[in-house]
């Protein structure tokens, strides 16, 4: 747990849980878990990433997911965000950023 964060993610697992607030003081260790995730996943999988228990997200917590993205694209690797909270769902509309994600379930209309 990093300032009211916490990120779990068993390795040989496909699936990153984040709760709390995802902001500056979380970038460095959900970032960190994101790659060592991503890393070890295999080529052609999905990794999920579950924001359902996010209270909050910032600018910052939405560059991690976006550097995560494009990292698992290039290993070949699908990231999937699901379930998402209705204030992080709320931020990746807003930015537009619903457009680059893979979603599981469906973001709500």
């Amino acid at each position: 747990m990093t300032n009211g964060t916490e990120v779990e993610w068993t390795p040989g697992t496909s699936l990153v849980v984040v709760r709390g607030e995802v902001d500056l003081g979380a970038r460095r260790h959900l970032s960190g878990v994101l790659c060592s995730a991503v890393d070890a996943a295999e080529p052609d999988a999905d990794l999920v990433v579950d924001l359902g228990g996010v209270a909050f997200m910032d600018s910052t917590g939405l560059q991690c997911l976006v550097s995560a993205h494009r990292r698992a694209a290039a290993r070949g690797v699908r990231l999937v965000l699901g379930p998402v909270s209705e204030p992080t769902s709320l931020v990746i509309r807003t930015t537009g950023l619903d457009a680059l994600f893979h979603f599981d379930p469906p973001l709500a209309d």
